[in-house]
Order: structure tokens, then sequence, then C-alpha cells
């Protein structure tokens, strides 16, 4: 695969590691939860409200769907249950080196979110943006945003995604992308190989993968961002 030595995907959810975690929660019943001692590996990443219901991140952030113990999105610094609703973390084609690597979360219908308006437009190089998240941090959530510029990279095709000059911290796997106060993109990886270099999908195929769901409640995007952790049992 061209530029096999670069590791693309999965770094900003970084620092996957061994813990014991006394209480988490693994069932929402009227705002209450069972709580679990288990030792699991914990995952950080951000994810941008779509719908007040639904959230995009990416698939490394559910990439253990099938066998999560939990995933929550932190709500009001509140740990509120979640589901894969679906994750897609696959090569479309090794030769062109198109990977897809999402995934959308819904919450319970009880637990409203801020929604942004996901942007559907070409990206321009030289474009100043925003890339706004959560940096890895088990015990503050506080959200974070840092400036950016579109840059040139022949990684991806541009039309799978594109590159900014930034190398972002762990837990923005899944952090918006924005400009004038809209989301264009979301994050999802950056280059070992070239420094400050990160990539992202466009609005375009964001739009497409949540099958233009799309609806918006707020344009401050530090609203409509949230932390995400999974919990996935150690064997």
């Amino acid at each position: 695969m061209k530029h096999a030595i670069i590791l693309i995907i999965g770094i900003l959810a970084t620092s996957v590691f061994a813990e014991f975690v006394p209480t988490y929660m693994t069932e929402a019943d009227s705002g209450k939860a069972d709580t679990v001692n288990m030792n699991v590996s914990k995952v950080y990443g951000t994810g941008i409200a779509f719908h007040e219901h639904y959230i995009i991140t990416t698939g490394d952030v559910a990439r253990h769907a099938k066998k999560l113990a939990a995933i929550v999105v932190m709500v009001n610094n509140t740990p509120v249950v979640a589901r894969v609703e679906r994750s897609a973390d696959t090569l479309f084609n090794k030769e062109k080196n198109e990977y897809l690597n999402m995934a959308i979360l819904q919450v319970d219908n009880d637990v409203p979110l801020n929604a942004c308006k996901i942007e559907e437009r070409l990206i321009k190089v030289g474009e100043p943006v925003t890339v706004t998240g959560f940096p890895e941090d088990s015990k503050k959530v506080q959200v974070k945003s840092l400036p950016a510029k579109v840059v040139a990279d022949s990684t991806y095709p541009d039309y799978v995604a594109n590159a900014i000059n930034v190398k972002l911290p762990g837990g923005f796997s899944g952090a918006a992308l924005s400009s004038h106060g809209k989301v264009i993109g979301m994050v999802f990886g950056y280059s070992t190989r070239k420094a400050n270099t990160s990539f992202f999908y466009d609005g375009i195929l964001m739009s497409e993968y949540i099958l233009h769901r799309n609806k918006p409640t707020t344009t401050d995007i530090s609203k409509c961002v949230y932390q995400v952790r999974s919990y996935v049992p150690v064997e």
C-alpha cells in the first residue's frame, strides 16, 4: 500500500492502556446505571453530534464494537451510555489507499445533544481552520480548540481525505474541523513520517456516511463535540 510505513489510523485515539476501572455505566435505566469491576482497556476519543441523539466519531473509538464492555459519551461531565449504530473500519481499495474510518453512536432519547451543522463543500488548500476536541484525560473533561491550515498532501486521494499542518494530541480522534462556525470535516489520524501532518474527512463524505440525517441545534462548535470513552475487556 502506498505510504505503508505511515501509521495513518488510530494514533489520535491513542494511549489504549490496561487499567482497573472500578465503576462504569453498562446500562441506562432512568438515569441509573449498573456498576461493574473488571480489567479493561480504555480508549479516549472525540465525537461530533450531528443530531440530538447521534454522534459521528472514528472507527478507532468504536472498533471493538463486537466485544465492547461499554461505550459512553461524556455529557456535562456525566457518562451517558451509547450504542454503536454502525462502524466502518475497512480498506476499500488497498492499491488506491482508500480508507474509511467512521462510526455512528446513538445515545438515549432522554439525553438530547447539541448538534452542529455539517457543511458539504470542497475545502481549499491554504484555508485556515479550527480543530476542536478533547485531549485525553480521565479526570478533566475540557474542550480545546487549535488553529490549523489545510495543506497539500498526496497520502490520500483528495476525494478520500485531506491534510492539515498540525499534529494533534491523543484524544482528538473524531475531533471537529470547522470554518466560520460550521463543521467542515472530522480528524481521524496523523502521519508518523511527515512532521505536523494530520488527516481529516470532509463534510461531503461525513454527510454521505450519516445518510444526510444532519439536524443542527446549535452554532457553537464547542457545544456539539463530546468526549467518547470505550471500554474493552482485557483478555
